[in-house]
């Protein structure tokens, strides 16, 4: 029995580690542009009732360029705009701040938003933010505790980041600049 319950512990247990892959690493053949992406991960999910909001991301490198790449579900798929002048803010543990604007202006619409099938007839964004040396290094070096997306439709502010998804987080930048 009692090596039946640490069986079964082992396997619970080799499922609840997630670990950070590459979803794409190759040359373009028409571009000769180099091409590095990691697959989306849960950043931010308020599993209420009613009036969830999540937030996924990935980063990408193409030739030198990093992205941060985040999709967007606001209140049970609100529709929403994310202009360029309207940031998102990725708190770390050291107090620092970036200030992130979007590489041009998104309109939700159906299904962008979701990863997988889970939510996807409703609205959501996906949204693309241009990284800094300096930005990458901060996000390299500390952890996220907290995030704030202003929009059209309403602030989402005070994202309290989970432990387990800021390391993923880092993880998935580090997979991307190596």
């Amino acid at each position: 029995m009692k090596r039946l319950i640490y069986v079964l512990f082992a396997f619970a247990s080799i499922g609840a580690v997630k670990a950070q892959k590459l979803d794409k690493k190759n040359i373009d053949p028409f571009t000769n542009e180099s091409v590095t992406s990691t697959k989306y991960e849960t950043l931010f999910s308020d599993s209420k009732l009613f009036l969830s909001s999540s937030v996924a991301f990935k980063f990408s490198r193409i030739n030198n360029n990093v992205l941060l790449s985040i999709k967007v579900i606001i209140d049970d798929g609100k529709d929403f705009e994310v202009r360029t002048d309207q940031p998102f803010f990725l708190k770390f543990s050291n107090g620092e701040v970036i200030e992130l604007y979007p590489r041009e202006n998104i309109y939700s619409s159906i299904g962008k938003g979701a990863v997988g099938l889970r939510l996807s007839g409703v609205p959501g964004a996906e949204i693309e933010y241009d990284l800094s040396r300096e930005n990458v290094n901060t996000i390299l070096k500390n952890d996220l505790v907290s995030a704030r997306l202003n929009n059209s439709y309403k602030t989402v502010e005070n994202l309290e980041i989970k432990r387990k998804n800021s390391l993923l987080f880092r993880k998935a930048i580090d997979l991307v600049i190596r």
